[in-house]
């Protein structure tokens, strides 16, 4: 790439593009300063898994850090239904301040439904004041605190029982008679 000065002493690629601004550093015309003025990348990480009725944290991060305050627009979304109605699906407008860092928390709803466990995932959108870097979303997992329905009994096993019909002694070349029964009975009979 080849650079160059433009006539306000701003370094300019080939296309006249400019780069950096550059501020003469006082009376010495021939020292710089210069200042990045590339638009700073956003990446979002999640926090760890909370249960249902906790707040879903994300760290959002700008790099190189802003000048002053960023403006940053994040899309709410969820996979379940553990976001409060008020933060469900929705773009919001979080500020990451000179740091480069700022922590986002999304309120989750604590219900009695028995869902099993959902996820919160914050999105960030693109900007003209910002790049998207990767990852650019994350999700938290929001566990269910309500328990998990019951599953369906097992069907019983029944117990065999043999009895003979002649419970003392038979002659032998005769017949032996049992009773088998099964309790309680079989929901079906196989053969």
């Amino acid at each position: 790439m080849v650079l160059g000065f433009d006539s306000n002493q701003n370094i300019v690629d080939s296309n006249g593009n400019r780069l950096v601004n550059t501020k003469p550093t006082g009376a010495n015309e021939d020292h710089f300063v210069l200042e990045n003025t590339a638009a700073p990348t956003v990446i979002i990480t999640g926090g760890n898994a909370i249960t249902e009725g906790g707040n879903a944290v994300f760290t959002l991060t700008a790099n190189p850090a802003p000048p002053s305050p960023l403006t940053v627009v994040v899309t709410v979304s969820q996979t379940g239904h553990v976001v409060a109605s008020d933060n469900l699906l929705s773009s919001k407008t979080v500020i990451i301040p000179p740091s480069g860092s700022m922590t986002h928390t999304v309120a989750t709803e604590d219900n009695t439904r028995l869902e099993g466990n959902g996820r919160v995932t914050v999105t960030v959108d693109q900007s003209d004041d910002h790049m998207v870097g990767n990852p650019s979303s994350a999700s938290v997992t929001v566990n269910d605190n309500d328990g998990t329905s019951p599953p369906p009994p097992p069907p019983t096993t029944p117990t065999i029982t043999i009895r003979s019909s002649n419970p003392n002694s038979i002659t032998e070349g005769a017949d032996a008679n049992f009773t088998v029964t099964a309790t309680p009975p079989p929901y079906r009979l196989w053969r």
